[in-house]
């Protein structure tokens, strides 16, 4: 079973957003995840969230919405590169 990190919430208040803050967090989650051998990220947004974009930038993919809250998306990043796909 790979070792795995769930991030339930990271919030960037409004007027902070656009400025890097979250790409910055989250690449420091990338890095300290490899150092620590975490295999598998996991994160989740709701569908028409401004994170999506970011979290495409740096490599997770779009899964489907969760068929119990349709409208959160599901995000995965596997491997070397620390690929998404939906919780069944």
């Amino acid at each position: 079973m790979p070792r795995r990190l769930f991030v339930h919430n990271v919030q960037i208040t409004e007027s902070a957003q656009g400025r890097m803050h979250g790409y910055r967090i989250y690449q420091w989650l990338l890095k300290s995840a490899a150092l620590a051998d975490i295999q598998e990220i996991v994160c989740e947004a709701f569908i028409d969230s401004s994170v999506i974009p970011l979290y495409e930038r740096l490599g997770f993919t779009r899964g489907s919405a969760l068929k119990q809250l349709r409208r959160i998306l599901h995000f995965v990043r596997c491997g070397q590169k620390l690929k998404a796909s939906l919780n069944p």
